[in-house]
């Protein structure tokens, strides 16, 4: 049978493993989210805009379209 004082640094040792792992886990999905959030920035929202403006022209000419056949 082990020591007391042997059992507590065995527990100590555990903790701070687990703390160590749970750490680096953390420190890897806030990576991986800044990621995301980079691409969301930099890449879907301009293209959001951009796609709004396509469809503005897009009615803007067909109303223009509209309005040629008519007269």
């Amino acid at each position: 049978m082990r020591t007391l004082s042997a059992r507590i640094l065995l527990g100590f040792a555990a903790l701070t493993i687990t703390f160590g792992v749970i750490t680096a886990t953390l420190v890897v999905n806030m990576r991986q989210v800044e990621d995301q959030v980079v691409l969301i920035g930099k890449g879907y929202v301009p293209l959001a805009l951009e796609s709004k403006d396509l469809a503005r022209r897009q009615d803007e000419l067909h109303t223009h379209v509209e309005n040629r056949v008519q007269d």
